[in-house]
């Protein structure tokens, strides 16, 4: 099979959490380099992939746990440049289970952020305006992030 090939089913198959495919595909990658092309299916994937929430904490090495959101939450005040990343993973965990009011809190906070790129990331998933004016969505954020 191909190397475009291989690696649009590996894709295709870590997103759906195929036991083995990430790893896979992360072995394969350097062989792969300037033999891939970017193409429709491959974008189309690419876009699965980094919207599904369990392959993003994954490939990340973000641990489902409380520490990681207090951490998280230590790091929102820190880093500036990485909120909007921060809150995506802070949002990704709270729909997960984990620590989930505490997230909450914390995304509510950047809502109204002056912020143009962070209130582009809160309104991607689900957060262009406080729960409160979306009835029916206590949690706005859709299973997969």
């Amino acid at each position: 099979m191909p190397p475009q090939q291989q690696a649009e089913r590996l894709l295709e198959r870590a997103v759906t959490r195929y036991k083995g495919a990430l790893v896979q595909l992360s072995k394969r990658l350097p062989a792969w380099e300037s033999t891939i092309e970017h193409s429709p299916r491959l974008h189309s994937l690419v876009g699965l992939a980094l919207n599904s929430s369990d392959l993003t904490l994954v490939s990340n090495r973000i641990a489902r746990d409380a520490d990681t959101v207090r951490a998280l939450s230590a790091r929102l005040k820190s880093e500036k440049d990485s909120r909007p990343w921060l809150l995506w993973i802070l949002a990704l965990l709270a729909n997960r289970g984990v620590e989930p009011d505490a997230s909450r809190l914390l995304i509510l906070d950047y809502t109204h952020n002056a912020n143009e790129e962070i209130r582009l990331q809160l309104s991607r998933i689900g957060y262009a305006h406080p729960p409160a004016t979306r009835p029916g969505h206590p949690w706005p954020i859709s299973d997969d992030g």
